[in-house]
């Protein structure tokens, strides 16, 4: 009699409870067309189907069944028997939406592998940002399932993409996604401790002035003054910044609104990241058509020491 071999692999973290991959194997290869029945565990129904040359086959199968542990076990006709021990996670994502620095993250349980919603937190979720994590109870009971559905979150805006792991946690189950948070690319003004600012380009920089306040004392009988010398100032200049939407450039001005100082966040190594204070704003247009919302921002500013 042949050998037969079955594997069992969960597919609860992308597609849901209840999602397994079973992978049979015979040794040697089965002819093509060998029927085999599928038992997953008592009450789920028997999968059917067929080998291929290799004496292999996959089979996706399982869903809305119980949560813990499960015996499967496959028959291929006229080769013999053989069962695998698998586990049915009662964890799970159900739906995981990204745009761009916004995650919205549904949490699904299967109801009789663990029972939630009879605390007050069935399941924390840890957005991998170092924000607190969130904690949230089951609604909608179905059949066998429920759904926790956590609040939307915003990551903090960052000149490069950035990678973080959101991890799922109910009692001793766990399962997480790692996701890539898309950077600006392109400079960032903003106040302190905000994680949004306005994003433009640095249009031009071309000088800082750094002064310093001097007092020269005519000495009697000297021909050389005594001069006192203040400390060298942090400088000023005029900064000229590029929006290129209307949704920029209202960002835009809403930040030169503040009456605090503003970090310039860059990512230009030959461009410094500094704190800075506006003394004066003009707003022009780069071209007059109709069509063309790039505005130019001629900021004069004070460098100022971080808060």
């Amino acid at each position: 009699m042949m050998a037969v071999t079955l594997d069992a692999v969960s597919k609860a973290a992308d597609k849901g409870y209840g999602n397994f991959t079973f992978e049979i194997r015979t040794d040697p290869a089965a002819p093509v067309g060998t029927a085999y029945a599928l038992v997953p565990n008592s009450g789920a129904g028997t999968v059917r189907g067929t080998l291929d040359a290799a004496g292999a086959a996959l089979v996706d199968s399982v869903r809305r069944i119980s949560a813990g542990a499960k015996t499967a076990t496959v028959t291929v006709t006229g080769h013999g028997e053989a069962s695998a021990p698998w586990t049915m996670e009662a964890l799970a994502w159900e739906t995981f939406t990204q745009d761009r620095r916004t995650l919205a993250v549904t949490g699904k349980w299967c109801v009789s592998g663990g029972a939630p919603g009879t605390t007050t937190a069935d399941a924390e979720l840890d957005w991998g940002d170092g924000t607190p994590k969130q904690v949230g109870t089951m609604t909608a009971p179905g059949w066998t399932t429920g759904l926790l559905p956590f609040g939307i979150h915003r990551y903090a805006q960052t000149l490069t993409d950035r990678t973080y792991t959101v991890k799922l946690t109910s009692g001793a189950q766990s399962v997480q996604r790692t996701i890539t948070v898309p950077g600006t690319g392109r400079p960032i003004l903003r106040a302190f401790g905000s994680d949004t600012g306005a994003v433009a380009d640095v249009w031009e920089w071309a000088e800082r002035e750094f002064v310093r306040s001097t007092s020269v004392l005519a000495i009697v009988g000297s021909r050389d003054p005594v001069v006192l010398l203040d400390e060298l100032r942090r400088p000023s200049s005029t900064l000229t910044l590029l929006t290129r939407t209307q949704g920029e450039a209202w960002v835009m001005l809403q930040t030169l609104y503040l009456r605090e100082p503003l970090q310039l966040l860059t990512p230009c190594a030959d461009v410094p990241t500094v704190w800075l204070v506006v003394l004066g704003v003009t707003e022009r247009r780069v071209t007059n058509s109709s069509s063309d919302h790039r505005r130019g921002w001629d900021l004069q500013v004070q460098e100022v020491k971080a808060p």
